[in-house]
């Protein structure tokens, strides 16, 4: 069972009623075709408003390069340009779509390893006959989806929450390249977490840290009290004391306050071998807050299919009345 048909089923059993269109219907009409072949015979231009638009997102909008999409492929000496969509073959494997053109006008279609034919027209029937000679079918990648879906399927497009992180992008493309502005667009997001991964209150391991730190500095506080009445434990302890005694006279020179400061510090690693068990069990609870923490953040994460929720909480998720505001992205 597909993804897709799980999410339909369970879609409609809490009774929306919703039309699914599969990418893989929409991407071998004719219409979509047609969409494919104006990008590609109209390569450089479409390219140049792309990676336009996403350097902008990067400088403008301080956006990392690594959390947008990659700038698409150009090597101007062979009038080479990669483009955004992917060639599939039957098992799945996919393989970018590129163009070049030579100064006759003639475009060639191809992969990364290998030309695939000529595109002589613009005509739809032609690029399809070259991907089916060699078994591909087109699919759009990100971008290219939801630029077909703006122009061609709806008068209001509505993204997921991260969804909105490339409409800088898109919105760009259908201005510069299109010369279509105001298409409206919106964004749905709701707040659900798993309820059965338990809802316990964050601890903070500050005070363990603490305890490490205080093991480091003081470790006779940790030591058993029949332990410091023993040899060595009592003469090292003892002696800290007198050095700590010297580190705080202020007669000393600095030079004998840092020599007092450097023995404290060595009978403490000393001190230490003492401690191990109280060390153990506090690098131990550390290590259990630590992992508990990050079940606290999958637990609270936003990203599980919304079949893993309990019905109700959908039902209730879906009656809820949404708030709306309007917000102009720059």
């Amino acid at each position: 069972m597909s993804s897709t048909h799980l999410q339909a089923m369970l879609i409609s059993r809490l009774g929306i009623n919703m039309i699914y269109l599969p990418v893989s219907l929409l991407s071998d009409s004719s219409t979509f075709f047609n969409f494919a072949v104006s990008i590609i015979v109209n390569a450089a231009d479409f390219v140049r408003s792309y990676n336009e638009a996403i350097s902008q997102q990067i400088h403008e909008r301080k956006i990392k390069p690594q959390e947008t999409i990659r700038p698409l492929t150009v090597e101007s000496s062979r009038s080479l340009f990669e483009l955004p969509f992917w060639l599939v073959l039957p098992d799945g494997q996919r393989e970018p779509l590129y163009t070049t053109s030579n100064r006759n006008g003639k475009i060639k279609i191809s992969i990364p390893s290998a030309e695939l034919g000529d595109f002589e027209s613009a005509c739809d029937g032609i690029l399809k006959n070259i991907l089916n000679r060699h078994g591909y079918r087109l699919r759009p990648k990100a971008v290219t989806l939801t630029l077909f879906a703006r122009l061609f399927l709806g008068d209001w497009f509505v993204h997921g929450i991260g969804g909105i992180d490339y409409e800088f992008i898109t919105e760009h493309i259908l201005e510069d390249y299109y010369g279509i502005k105001g298409l409206n667009f919106g964004v749905a997001t709701a707040t659900a977490t798993l309820l059965f991964l338990g809802g316990e209150d964050k601890v903070s391991n500050s005070e363990l840290k603490q305890q490490l730190r205080n093991l480091k500095y003081n470790p006779e506080k940790f030591i058993k009290p029949s332990l410091r009445k023993k040899e060595p434990v009592k003469s090292l302890v003892a002696e800290k004391q007198k050095f700590a005694k010297a580190a705080g006279n202020r007669s000393l020179s600095a030079e004998e306050k840092e020599s007092a400061w450097k023995s404290i510090s060595e009978i403490n690693n000393k001190l230490l071998k003492f401690t191990e068990n109280a060390t153990r069990q506090a690098n131990r609870k550390i290590r259990l807050l630590e992992n508990h923490t990050l079940s606290q953040r999958q637990r609270d994460s936003r990203e599980y299919f919304f079949g893993l929720f309990q019905e109700a909480n959908l039902h209730e998720l879906a009656d809820r009345k949404p708030k709306c505001f309007t917000k102009e992205i720059k």
